[in-house]
């Protein structure tokens, strides 16, 4: 099977994470993988490019020149028809609509993964519009949320064309990382709480701050670390000095090697108002790390409904500062939630068992009369 997988990428966050983790596993599986990413002339992020090409997927830049560039169009079309692909399978709206645009008469079958929509303004809830609408003509959609598979519904896209895949991740680099700097500290020295995550609003990384500026009330030898980059950074940083925790919190900016992060991490928190399946928190799980997070998307239900981590509700900063205050003073129940997290996430979250239910997906996509 030929796969092309689209996206207009802003960086290695999560759909970025997936859609390299899915295109590694298809190629395991000996089928032809290429990645098409947006190459935005007003900005973005190429990152995924090179990570694929690290990791020998064939990787292609797609120059695209404002909203609606017919260039694209033309080039997409092209590509499709001389590369003879199966599958071309979409991930955001930008992908999305160009895909449905460029391509919906060609024959070839149109796929999608719908990560989440954001809304976070007037112009995204229009991209999501239209999105939604493209989507309707696709062969097969994923979700990767029972929340992103009732808006797709209500959006008009069949039911039956809708599945609900969650994301997966491959927890081999997890397994043995170490930090360079120092162990992962179980006795002695500072705890380093940590969150990872784009820094743009509905992260809640302002939660995540308030929530320090309370704990280290009590316990003011907890160090925090924020890895990520975005929008809202001079924002954060203001709000840090503003609340005097500036010298315990570290913002770290874009990390490419999260696995070492991770093992100098204690205790990993989580803070979204919004989230699909988050990347981080399986991330997390898989280095043994004790997960702290809001009850938004599918984090409940990976976190077994807090048998596997700590759940709190969204937009509560005392709340989510006890959670971290409480596993401060509990090393042994940040060890039970650590191994929990662990064996969730390898019987639940793999890379191998997302690969193989997007077999199945694309399967179904391509069966006749889809």
């Amino acid at each position: 099977m030929k796969v092309l997988h689209l996206i207009s990428s802003g960086g290695m966050y999560g759909a970025e994470a997936v859609v390299l983790t899915l295109a590694q596993g298809l190629a395991h599986c000996h089928h032809d993988v290429v990645l098409g990413i947006f190459a935005n002339s007003a900005g973005g992020d190429v990152q995924l490019y090179h990570e694929g090409r690290a990791h020998g997927i064939e990787s292609l830049l797609l120059p695209c020149h404002g909203q609606f560039d017919r260039k694209l169009f033309a080039q997409l079309r092209g590509l499709v028809r001389d590369r003879g692909f199966d599958i071309v399978h979409a991930h955001g709206y930008k992908a999305d609509v160009y895909a449905y645009l460029a391509l919906r008469s060609t024959g070839v079958v149109l796929v999608s993964t719908c990560h989440n929509w954001l809304d976070s303004n007037a112009k995204v809830r229009a991209y999501g519009i239209a999105d939604r609408f493209a989507l309707r003509s696709f062969a097969a959609v994923a979700a990767v949320s029972d929340a992103v598979c009732t808006t797709l519904i209500r959006s008009g896209v069949a039911r039956a064309k809708v599945r609900l895949i969650p994301n997966g991740i491959d927890p081999e680099p997890f397994a043995n990382a170490a930090d360079p700097g120092r162990e992962a500290n179980p006795s002695g020295g500072p705890l380093r709480v940590g969150l990872i995550g784009r820094l743009t609003h509905e992260k809640g990384i302002d939660l995540f701050l308030r929530s320090a500026a309370l704990v280290l009330a009590e316990q003011p030898e907890v160090q925090f670390v924020i890895a990520g980059d975005g929008p809202d950074r001079s924002l954060l940083g203001d709000l840090a000095q503003a609340l005097g925790i500036q010298k315990q919190v570290t913002f770290l900016g874009r990390c490419e090697h999260i696995p070492e992060l991770l093992a100098s991490l204690d205790i990993v928190v989580c803070a979204s108002r919004r989230e699909g399946l988050p990347i981080s928190v399986l991330e997390a799980m898989a280095s043994r790390r004790p997960v702290i997070a809001t009850t938004v998307g599918e984090i409940p239900m990976v976190l077994d409904h807090g048998d596997a981590g700590v759940l709190v509700a969204p937009e509560d900063a005392t709340r989510l500062a006890d959670a971290i205050t409480s596993l401060v003073l509990q090393p042994g129940r940040c060890q039970s939630l650590a191994d929990a997290g662990h064996r969730r996430v390898l019987a639940n979250f793999s890379a191998s068992r997302m690969t193989h239910t997007y077999l199945d997906f694309y399967g179904e996509a391509m069966s006749p009369g889809r």
